[in-house]
């Protein structure tokens, strides 16, 4: 059996607001709420891949500070890290409309609101809530 997929979600603050993004109609799970992030490539890092992800679909330069959360779907080869992330400047992002149809900047509270939210992110979302994780 292959190994599951791993991908990288990236947890950016600004003033006790975290950036989301919905997802593009053309990508995977297309117009679904989440993290910026995506799959970690061939001979790529976590982290590597998590700079690369928030670099491709809001514009933004990162660096990771640490690992939050892991979660592996219950139903397809799929692992994924959540990572708490500092920024080299705070420059308004640009999304790539490729990749991403529109951000926001909300609180956790806040992002329950959002639909259809991936189910990744749900899970994410539940365990802060149930303080499996901290966000920083």
């Amino acid at each position: 059996m292959n190994p599951p997929i791993q991908g990288a979600v990236g947890v950016l603050c600004r003033d006790g607001r975290y950036l989301v993004i919905q997802r593009a109609a053309a990508v995977a799970a297309p117009l679904c709420w989440c993290f910026p992030g995506g799959t970690v490539e061939p001979g790529e890092s976590i982290t590597d891949a998590v700079v690369r992800e928030m670099r491709e679909e809001v514009g933004l330069t990162v660096t990771p500070i640490r690992q939050l959360y892991a979660w592996t779907h219950p139903k397809r080869r799929l692992c994924l890290t959540w990572w708490s992330l500092s920024e080299e400047s705070q420059i308004p992002e640009t999304p790539n409309p490729a990749e991403v149809a529109q951000t926001q900047w909300l609180t956790p509270n806040q992002m329950y609101q959002l639909t259809p939210m991936t189910p990744g992110n749900t899970a994410f979302l539940n365990a802060l809530k149930n303080g499996q994780t901290i966000l920083l």
